[in-house]
């Protein structure tokens, strides 16, 4: 896999302690891509759903209760449960995920995943659920 990282100059490898590039020695390998936007929201909750295909249905049905805009209008992903049960569900205006995309596309770099950055954080780090 190669990780890179979004920004306004372009698209960056990621790297591992600062030394070398993760999957910099495979152009070809699968990206993923992330995403750095103050366009991504992230929301950490518990679902009750247990199956894939109804944890997203309840993800989706309450984004309605979590963001400005109808949620027709939005992408929404769904993280695995941890631990204590929670998900990261992340949610992104359809038009700006496109974009997103179509940024990766451009620089031939069609992503097989895509992640916001936040969630790359350390654990202790400066974020908080």
């Amino acid at each position: 896999m190669r990780w890179l990282l979004e920004s306004a100059e372009g698209l960056t490898p990621l790297s591992k302690s600062g030394v070398t590039p993760l999957g910099a020695g495979d152009s070809g390998a699968p990206v993923v891509a992330v995403i750095a936007g103050a366009d991504v929201a992230l929301h950490r909750m518990l679902l009750v759903e247990s199956s894939p295909a109804r944890r997203l249905e309840e993800a989706r049905m309450r984004a309605v209760d979590l963001a400005a805009e109808p949620v027709d209008d939005l992408h929404v992903a769904v993280g695995e449960p941890d631990a204590e049960g929670a998900s990261w569900i992340a949610l992104v205006n359809r038009g700006a995920m496109a974009a997103h995309v179509a940024h990766f596309t451009a620089a031939d770099a069609a992503p097989r995943h895509l992640t916001p950055a936040a969630l790359l954080l350390p654990e202790h780090g400066g974020a908080r659920p």
